[in-house]
């Protein structure tokens, strides 16, 4: 008896650790550095600047980033440059950003690229995360569950 407590509990740690393990990678932010920094965002994904940059970006569809006083970005579709293989081109204006909070409110696959005169960092937080993470966490449940009922039945 005393054996099969261990196991289930050797289990729980396991389960546990393991799922807690995944939630948080699932949950890390990306981080950017440098004077010039280029990546790819989505919808629902917020940009933490840590100063004032120029913003450019270009994407196959429609976007829209916000910032939390009512500023907003938007891609205007224009000709598609040289080479680009989409059939639409929709790009932003140079346009200069404030440090702070900028949400990507709509958009697929945007490209960005912020330059800043001096060394900048952006956190880039994926709002669909807590989600995931939630399902991570039943997921983990399900399989502790399974492993429990697997060691009881062969622990008898």
């Amino acid at each position: 008896m005393k054996m099969r407590a261990a196991i289930h509990f050797a289990w729980l740690i396991i389960t546990l650790a393991t799922t807690f393990g995944i939630i948080q990678a699932v949950l890390a932010s990306t981080f950017y550095i440098g004077n010039t920094v280029v990546f790819k965002t989505d919808s629902n994904e917020l940009l933490v600047l840590d100063t004032t940059a120029t913003l450019e970006a270009a994407s196959t569809q429609y976007f829209l980033f916000d910032n939390r006083n009512g500023v907003t970005i938007h891609a205007i579709e224009r000709d598609k440059p040289l080479g680009w293989d989409s059939d639409e081109y929709w790009t932003s204006d140079s346009a200069s950003i404030t440090r702070g909070e900028w949400f990507v409110q709509e958009g697929t696959n945007v490209t960005v690229r912020i330059i800043s005169e001096s060394n900048l960092t952006i956190e880039v937080i994926d709002r669909d995360d807590p989600f995931s993470a939630f399902l991570v966490g039943i997921a983990g449940i399900l399989i502790w569950t399974l492993g429990a009922s697997i060691i009881r039945e062969n622990t008898k």
